[in-house]
C-alpha cells in the first residue's frame, strides 16, 4: 500500500522499492513469504 509506506517510512512507493532493490542486489537483505529480513 503506498499511504502506508509513505506514512512509516517518510518515502514514496518508488523510492522505497529503488532501496529495497538495491539492498537486495547487495545481498544485505532477504525477500520471504513473512516480509523482508535484515541479513547479519
Amino acid at each position: 500500500d503506498p499511504e502506508l509506506i509513505a506514512k512509516t517510512f517518510n518515502v514514496s512507493k518508488k523510492i522505497f522499492k529503488k532501496a529495497v532493490g538495491k539492498l537486495y542486489k547487495n545481498k544485505q537483505i532477504v525477500i520471504e513469504e513473512d516480509g523482508i529480513k535484515l541479513v547479519s
